[in-house]
């Protein structure tokens, strides 16, 4: 149900991209010590093969549309090897990275339950601080007994055994508190990926106005999330050539919430690092159009 979107003139977006890459090679220094020089280089490329990459898919539609199964597959395998490259690409620059975003949501659930790990701490040195003062609340025999020479060791020990149990108490109080961090950054992780994704919590099929509101183009992104979801659109559109059946729009929203779901809580790692170069060859993008006018 998409529709292509261009405000702009892609053959320019390519002339940029390729006299940036002359810079490159005119100036070695400039990829390998310029952060801000790759930086820019990316995010021209990126734009320019996911420009490309709404080419193919328009190619994979006509296809569909006519019956045309070896035309569905050519555009879809063009389509999905071009996302493969972009993500691979990506993660040239910790910029475009989904890693170090996933890691700081979690991270701050470490500052979030800062204060509670604090609270606990303090509770612990109280309970130690009473165990110290027990001699004072004890019946006056006792405290007469325990004033006695023959009773010092006993009384050290006792206060020891105190500290010791407040120790233990601490310790256990810091494993709640890990505990609950871990749940709180889980928390965080999730809330990350929904807004990254779905933007929601409805289990009604396309009940959410604002689905890919907030789409990124990062590696791990690409690779985990949407890549998969158009392996899946495509194997639906080559299972209806060959059945013979019709475009089933509903199915395909709800598989595609589920799949959303499903990665949202998947909770998986992704690399929080980045390549030292990016290795930008023209034929990542030579299928651009040189002159392309906006909405073409």
């Amino acid at each position: 149900g998409l529709a292509p979107h261009l405000w702009f003139n892609v053959g320019d977006v390519r002339a940029a991209w390729e006299l940036l890459l002359q810079a490159a090679a005119a100036c070695p220094s400039l990829s390998l010590g310029s952060s801000a020089f790759v930086y820019d280089l990316l995010d021209v490329s990126r734009e320019l093969m996911s420009k490309i990459a709404g080419r193919f898919w328009a190619d994979a539609v006509e296809a569909y549309k006519a019956g045309d199964l070896a035309g569905l597959r050519a555009n879809g395998s063009a389509l999905l090897g071009l996302l493969a490259a972009m993500d691979e690409l990506l993660a040239s620059h910790k910029a475009f990275l989904l890693g170090p975003v996933l890691q700081r949501a979690r991270d701050y659930a470490r500052s979030s339950s800062s204060d509670a790990e604090a609270a606990s701490s303090v509770a612990g040195a109280g309970e130690a601080d009473a165990a110290m003062e027990d001699g004072a609340q004890l019946p006056e025999a006792q405290r007469l007994h325990k004033s006695s020479s023959s009773s010092s060791t006993n009384s050290r020990c006792s206060f020891e055994s105190s500290s010791t149990a407040a120790g233990v108490a601490a310790g256990v109080s810091r494993s709640a508190g890990s505990e609950q961090q871990q749940r709180l950054a889980a928390l965080y992780e999730w809330n990350m990926r929904t807004q990254l994704t779905i933007w929601g919590t409805s289990a009604v099929a396309g009940d959410s106005e604002v689905s890919d509101y907030a789409n990124k183009e990062w590696s791990g992104l690409i690779a985990s999330f949407y890549l998969p979801r158009w392996q899946a659109w495509l194997a639906r559109l080559e299972q209806d050539l060959l059945e013979g059946r019709p475009y089933d729009a509903p199915a395909w929203r709800l598989e595609v919430l589920m799949m959303t779901y499903r990665w949202i809580g998947s909770g998986s790692t992704h690399a929080a690092g980045s390549s030292d170069s990016a290795d930008m060859e023209p034929m990542a993008v030579d299928a651009a159009g040189d002159g392309e006018d906006a909405g073409g």
